[in-house]
């Protein structure tokens, strides 16, 4: 077998079905044969699906208990046939030839090298687009996220690679221990996976002297499973900055701030990082219903921005305080790895 496909998964996955009929059935540039597709549903029971397409072998397994898309991904590898492997999340649809072009690359460029995306390498599907821009957090989506948007005919070295698409020799991932896992916190009921592991294994990739490239040659269509609403982009943010957090305790590096800054204040930054800041995160999601209102009521032409960052970063520091709190209860004492 010449390279496993791994796709985490939840329950209800709108998308992962698509994915798997997608890649056996598109050329993938590999006969069938040598080549094999595995998803991981995390904390849900698997779902029925053919073992074989077009001779295309593929398993749908799960965890028994939740471990977030690291712990999925860690599960197919240990799965795994393959001597590369390609982790795919379940809503990441690669082009044509993807898979030859990505075993040619690390023949090319040898068994320490790794190979991925960033997310400023994703294409979204049209109708997605077009229902971003009916709202002003879509707008705000647009005009910051895909604004970037960049194609390389060839792969070109990289410091840090998305788990959306990365990829690697299966000797590598094991040696380095796979990716890390954090058992999962609950936030006012609410429950969280840390998110960044990307950024992590990307370090000890490096650590350990591999030499990351992100992918030339290949695009990648990303179909959202769910629209895009304040809610689910202020969870995101939580944990983006609950994650990041935790990464700054582990490699000793002050955590980045996100997108472009709202204000150089040093006040502003004083108020959202205190236990404040939230009140004000959510004084702000106020402000955001009202521009939101204003901005359909003049079809798109007053998208005022201020009060949807600014909650943002009041998530965001609040999922940094969150990550102390759990650094001051030893909680980088639970990670795992492949052992």
């Amino acid at each position: 077998m010449v390279i496993s496909v791994v796709i985490p998964t939840v329950a209800g996955s709108s998308t992962i079905a698509d994915l798997l009929v997608h890649l056996s059935t598109f050329d993938m540039g590999l006969p069938p044969s040598s080549y094999e597709v595995i998803a991981v549903v995390d904390g849900g029971e698997p779902f029925s699906f053919p073992s074989e397409i077009n001779g295309v072998q593929i398993t749908v397994t799960s965890n028994q208990r939740y471990r977030g898309a690291a712990g999925a991904r860690n599960t197919g590898a240990l799965l795994a046939k393959g001597d590369y492997l390609l982790f795919l999340d379940d809503d990441t649809f690669p082009s044509e030839g993807a898979l030859a072009v990505i075993v040619e690359e690390f023949r090319r460029l040898g068994p320490r090298s790794a190979l991925g995306i960033t997310v400023n390498q994703l294409l979204y599907d049209p109708s997605y687009m077009e229902q971003l821009r009916k709202t002003l957090i879509g707008h705000f989506f647009l005009s910051e996220y895909t604004k970037w948007h960049f194609y390389t005919p060839h792969s070109i070295p990289a410091s840090f690679l998305c788990s959306g698409a990365m990829a690697m020799s299966r000797s590598f991932f094991f040696s380095v221990g796979g990716f890390r896992e954090l058992p999962p916190q609950h936030w006012h009921g609410v429950g969280l996976y840390i998110s960044g592991e990307d950024t992590e294994l990307s370090h000890r990739l490096l650590q350990e002297g591999g030499r990351l490239f992100f992918i030339g040659g290949i695009r990648f269509i990303a179909r959202e499973r769910q629209p895009l609403t304040p809610k689910i982009a202020f969870h995101r943010r939580f944990i983006e900055g609950y994650a990041r957090r935790i990464l700054w305790e582990q490699m000793g590096k002050p955590p980045n701030r996100g997108y472009k800054t709202l204000t150089d204040s040093p006040f502003l930054d004083k108020i959202l990082s205190s236990k404040y800041g939230l009140i004000m995160g959510y004084f702000a999601w106020f402000l955001y219903i009202i521009s939101n209102f204003a901005f359909r009521l003049t079809r798109g032409k007053l998208a005022w921005h201020h009060p949807l960052l600014l909650a943002l970063y009041a998530f965001e520091y609040a999922g940094m305080r969150f990550a102390e709190e759990k650094i001051e209860q030893n909680i980088l004492s639970q990670q795992q790895w492949i052992k």
